[in-house]
This record gives C-alpha cells, sequence and structure tokens, in this order.
C-alpha cells in the first residue's frame, strides 16, 4: 500500500520503517523544516529495546546510547539507597534485551538513516499538514499540495490534527505536575557528576531521575507537584535558581544543577482515552 504518516517524531519514524520493511510505500510528512535535535534524554525498557530489534535499529541504539547497570531509588536529602534493580546483562538475562539511556535526537537519527536507506527520500519536511478527507486518504498541505495514498496514519503528537479532524477538539488535562529538563555536560571523574547508573531521587511532592545519555552527557529530570499551569508544551524556559530552590539540600545532585543554566519546563498532561483509533482510512 502506499501510506502517509503525519509527524516525524519518533513514532511516525518507526512507524514508517516497520511498514517501509514489509514492502509498503510509505511517506512521511513533518511540519517542521528539519529534524532538529531536541534536548531529551530517554530511557529505553527491554520491550524498547526489543522492539528496536525487530525494526533492525537494536544494535545502532545501544551503541549510541548507555547501558546502565542498574537503576536506584534514593532518599533525596541523605541519597540512601531504598532500593536497587540490576540492569545490565542482569536485564539481559531476565528480559532477553538491554536497558538504555539515549538523547532523544540520537534514536531519532538512527530511526531516519534506516528508513533512508530503505525507502530513499520517504522523509518530506517542511511539509504542514492542514486537512485530511478520511475516506479518500487524502492529505491537503500549506501550501497546495494534495497528497494521496491508500492509507493516513496521524502520528503528530499530543495536539494532533489528525486526531481533532477525526474526532473533534479535545483540552488536554494538566495532571498536577511539572518537569524542569536538562541536559548537564559532566566529565567521567567530575564531582559534579551523580553516581552511576538511573537514579530517582525521591521527597515530599517531588522527585528527580538522573542518568547519562552519552559518555559526557547527563540528562536530569526534575518533577514537581504544582495546583495550576496555563501553557501547553515541553519547552518552556525556566529559571534556574528556582529550579535550584525546589531541590535545596539534596545534596547529591546539588553539584550537578549548579552547572545548569537553561533548563526547561514542561506542564505534564494527558488526555481522555479514545472511543477509537481509526475512521475511514485514516
Amino acid at each position: 500500500m502506499r501510506i502517509l504518516i503525519i509527524g516525524a517524531g519518533i513514532s511516525g519514524l518507526a512507524a514508517a520503517l516497520a511498514l517501509a520493511r514489509k514492502g509498503h510505500e510509505v511517506r512521511v510528512a513533518e511540519r517542521a523544516d528539519g529534524l532538529h535535535e531536541v534536548g531529551a534524554g530517554l530511557q529505553l525498557g527491554p520491550n524498547a529495546m526489543r522492539a528496536l530489534g525487530e525494526l533492525g535499529v537494536a544494535e545502532a541504539v545501544a551503541a549510541a546510547g548507555q547501558a546502565p547497570q542498574a537503576i536506584t531509588l534514593r532518599d533525596g536529602r541523605s541519597a540512601r539507597d531504598i532500593l536497587k534493580i540490576p540492569l545490565g546483562d542482569a536485564a539481559l538475562r531476565r528480559w532477553g534485551a538491554r536497558y538504555v539511556a539515549v538523547h532523544r535526537a540520537d534514536l531519532v537519527a538512527i530511526l531516519h538513516a534506516a528508513l533512508e536507506a530503505l525507502q530513499p527520500g520517504a522523509l518530506v519536511t517542511g511539509c504542514a499538514i492542514e486537512r485530511i478527507d478520511a475516506d479518500r486518504a487524502e492529505a491537503m498541505s500549506a501550501d497546495g499540495q494534495t497528497l494521496r495514498a491508500d492509507l493516513i496514519i496521524g502520528a503528530d503528537g499530543i495536539r494532533s490534527q489528525v486526531r481533532a479532524q477525526l474526532f473533534g477538539a479535545d483540552a488536554a488535562r494538566f495532571t498536577g505536575h511539572v518537569a524542569w529538563r536538562a541536559l548537564v555536560e559532566v566529565a567521567k571523574d567530575d564531582p559534579a557528576a551523580p553516581p552511576a547508573g538511573v537514579g530517582a531521587w525521591l521527597g515530599p511532592r517531588r522527585h528527580a531521575v538522573t542518568y547519562r545519555v552519552r559518555p559526557g552527557l547527563v540528562n536530569f529530570v526534575g518533577v514537581i507537584e504544582q495546583a495550576d499551569w496555563r501553557e501547553e508544551g515541553w519547552n518552556l524556559p525556566g529559571d534556574p535558581d528556582r529550579l535550584r530552590a525546589a531541590f535545596a539540600g539534596w545534596g547529591a545532585i546539588t553539584r550537578l544543577l549548579a552547572r545548569v543554566d537553561q533548563p526547561l519546563r514542561w506542564g505534564l498532561h494527558d488526555r481522555k482515552p479514545m472511543r477509537a483509533w481509526h475512521r475511514g482510512r485514516a
């Protein structure tokens, strides 16, 4: 089939790669003018790595990322260990796949390269889809093009235009939590570096997570309960002093936060479960 996928994030590129490997002709329409690096770390559990293995990219993702040896839950203030889950070879023995932490941009680049190798030119950037016809499987772009296919797949994120056109507009729900994100450069023996592996630092009404996504790059996420939030977005600039104040006294990550100069804030939102996932040929 000819399949048009709208959105070139992780889900869009993974779907395109999976369908291309099955012999379908795919086109991925991306609104942005390129696959620009987004500063975010990801943890890929063994199930995710199994899926990437089916797509033929697990080895490349593992090579680009880091394989933490454990997830350790700790008390935020005292740094006392509460619980440790072994990963590394233990994950491979238990679940048949590794646990990998990776930079989002590296994962997207690997998926795109694999798709390009199978179907050169499948990704079209700078192509903003404004309207779709689910019955005809046609999509109309902002510059007046009509893209025709046998099937349209919407992979265009939490504010999906495809979903809104198929089922009507709905509002995202604020969960009462705000995430602060930052990528921090640290050397191997840097005193600011948190302990190796994935660290989950726990405290009243807040927690933080630290892990390396590249040898010299640590991903930090701090989640704080907050009563209200008016903005929906995951790249809103934040005040580094406000971030440091939120985790004051958490000694093991204080030195890391001292290096943060441009944190991003992300109000965590959810949506009600969808009653249906398709209409017509979309």
